[in-house]
């Protein structure tokens, strides 16, 4: 239990610092920030339809934000430039829709479940908790394992990467080139491209942060940003896995958004009905009860819909542990 012991005397340590919490803080703004970037475009683009909206618009909102901090910082140079490009054309195109003509529609024609849902706002309100506590509880857990305080002069790094990866976003925030060979020292060297394909996306926001605040890189990356984007790749990956299965019902959004975070693997997307009906371990479905399971909360208000109309009929079964595969061990 010595490995135990050792996190929760980081945990105090990252809990005790200023600096952590101040981040913590400014990664609960940067997720506010994206999903009301989100929000504007989905809006306007009507790109996102109202059952998956919190989810979607964080997740594009992050897009947009580091895509638009990477073309302007960099002067139109990144890899992200198309990026931006195009949700510019689409957010245009989006707005010239908008003052176009509209075809007036009977107002006795509409249906009457246009009215606003109050279980749908309370959903949002449940999502929104869940999300900003999601952001607090990753952020104090990065802080106290990959992101360790500074102590007797010294800096713990757990694994090399991670501080590589925090000096990249700082060459980003000062030169605004996409090069991997930036922390070497050598601003130029022969016979090797100026920018390399990478994994830009996080680190340019991260750079973001370090830019405009003047942030730490290790805490930049580690405590600011990874939270954010952890949470906006899950949520959309329950919501492209309950697209893809064309399943209403939260239970796809709920299994496959902790498969990103590493806690279940999924196969291929199966049928519905044999969701809903399939008993046997020899089926090989893992079935969830929502009120259950640790991700309730975060799936009910990220890509739940609290009205009853769109949910799969109840399924009554005795709670059982279902392994993926042909056997059940």
């Amino acid at each position: 239990m010595g490995w135990f012991t050792d996190i929760l005397d980081e945990l105090v340590l990252s809990v005790t610092s200023s600096a952590v919490l101040a981040a913590v803080a400014l990664s609960l703004t940067v997720a506010m920030v994206c999903l009301a970037v989100g929000l504007v475009f989905g809006r306007v683009t009507r790109f996102i339809s109202d059952r998956d909206a919190i989810a979607v618009e964080l997740a594009l909102g992050t897009l947009i934000v580091a895509a638009t901090w990477a073309t302007l910082r960099s002067t139109g140079q990144s890899s992200f430039t198309i990026v931006a490009v195009g949700f510019v054309a689409a957010f245009v195109s989006g707005l010239w829709r908008r003052r176009a003509p509209q075809t007036r529609v009977d107002a006795s024609s509409t249906p009457s479940g246009q009215v606003p849902d109050p279980g749908r706002r309370r959903g949002l309100v449940l999502g929104l908790i869940a999300g900003g506590a999601f952001l607090a509880c990753m952020g104090l857990l990065y802080a106290s394992t990959i992101e360790q305080r500074p102590r007797d002069g010294v800096q713990p790094v757990e694994f090399a990467d991670h501080a590589y990866y925090a000096l990249l976003g700082r060459e980003l925030s000062v030169t605004g080139t996409e090069s991997m060979y930036g922390p070497s020292g050598f601003d130029d060297i022969p016979d090797l491209p100026k920018q390399n394909s990478y994994h830009w996306g996080e680190i340019w926001l991260a750079s973001a942060t370090i830019s405009w605040f003047d942030l730490e890189p290790l805490l930049a990356r580690n405590v600011v940003v990874m939270p954010v984007v952890l949470l906006a790749s899950a949520a959309l990956a329950g919501v492209t896995a309950r697209r893809l299965a064309r399943a209403t019902s939260t239970r796809a959004f709920e299994r496959h958004t902790r498969s990103p975070m590493g806690e279940e693997r999924s196969g291929a997307v199966r049928d519905r009905r044999k969701e809903q009906t399939c008993e046997k371990a020899e089926c090989g479905v893992t079935q969830i009860d929502r009120t259950n399971s640790r991700g309730g909360l975060l799936a009910w208000g990220l890509g739940g819909s609290a009205d009853s109309s769109h949910r799969s009929p109840p399924v009554r079964h005795e709670p059982r542990l279902m392994i993926l595969g042909p056997q059940a061990r």
